[in-house]
């Protein structure tokens, strides 16, 4: 499985193999498995984790887009924190 996750260094892993890669400067990073159910976890600080269900049933391609964590409170907001 071939993929990207920005942004880059975020790490994603396999919650039933207990397996996981970090994504390279460019985002992009691979992992191999064999055929099966998985459940993908991408995670990086400040962003929202993002839990995806995978059918692996040939090579694919998962593209995750991480998000931003909804602001605490409006003074985060001039370092870059946007509300939802």
């Amino acid at each position: 499985m071939r993929t990207a996750v920005k942004p880059s260094g975020a790490t994603v892993g396999i919650l039933e193999l207990k397996k996981g890669v970090n994504a390279n400067g460019y985002g992009f990073y691979s992992i191999s498995l064999p055929k099966g159910q998985y459940q993908v976890k991408a995670s990086y600080l400040g962003y929202e984790t993002q839990i995806i269900s995978l059918n692996l049933d040939q090579n694919k391609q998962l593209n995750i887009e991480m998000l931003p964590k909804k602001c605490i409170n409006h003074r985060n907001r001039d370092k870059g924190c946007s509300e939802r």
